[in-house]
């Protein structure tokens, strides 16, 4: 049984949010006051898969935008390497195809990860 759902950047290990950006920050105060209700359901959620036997991926895109072009790629982020990339968002699309690709073709398993959009140099070949 495997579930691949939607998070959010700054849950958990992920807090404080995009830690190379001023909007990461912004977005982290948002998530511990006006938004703090969907900040709580969202880390109960990350709390129940992983106390759970279930095979999971949770996927963190750093800002689902519904005006970005799709570009049938993605990037994953690890918040401790440098440098940090400078998409701050990712097309609906492009997060469905990773969420996809992890449940056709799963290469992850047990763990939450951030996505952006990828640099224009890099293609659908490089996810």
């Amino acid at each position: 049984n495997r579930v691949v759902a939607i998070s959010s950047v700054g849950v958990k290990s992920d807090f404080p949010p995009m830690p190379w950006c001023w909007q990461g920050y912004l977005f982290g105060a948002m998530l511990k006051t006006i938004i703090r209700s969907a900040y709580r359901d969202i880390t109960a959620l990350e709390g129940a898969l992983a106390t759970s036997s279930l095979d999971y991926v949770l996927v963190r895109p750093t800002g689902l935008d519904p005006n970005e072009v799709p570009v049938k790629a993605y990037r994953l982020v690890d918040r401790n390497a440098r440098p940090y990339p400078k998409e701050l968002t990712i097309a609906k699309e492009d997060c469905a195809l990773f969420m996809l690709d992890q449940i056709f073709a799963p290469t992850l398993s047990r763990t939450a990860v951030t996505i952006v959009k990828p640099p224009p140099a890099e293609t659908a070949s490089s996810k």
